[in-house]
């Protein structure tokens, strides 16, 4: 399994695009949940969590830093891979 809880907050909030409206850079915690930062017009980075799973093709935003934080997206991502895994689990005994 991969390693977990890789981010901390101090990397969060350094997070920072290129200068060039609409650019995004990304960060990985671990177990699919990204932390992504994005640069609005205006300047303003706007950086929120999301949960990837490439295998599975799914891209879920979890929610907005600050207003969710990394202890609480680290809480819906292992719901979010608890669900796909009883996803396999119930396709398997199909």
């Amino acid at each position: 399994m991969a390693t977990l809880h890789k981010l901390t907050i101090k990397e969060i909030q350094n997070l920072e695009p290129a200068q060039k409206e609409g650019a995004e850079k990304s960060l990985s915690d671990g177990g699919g949940l990204y932390i992504l930062a994005r640069r609005l017009k205006g300047g303003n980075v706007a950086r929120y969590f999301a949960f990837w799973r490439f295998d599975k093709g799914i891209k879920k935003r979890l929610g907005i830093y600050p207003e969710l934080t990394l202890k609480q997206a680290r809480n819906l991502a292992a719901v979010e891979r608890s669900r796909l895994e009883g996803l396999k689990v119930s396709k398997a005994t199909i």
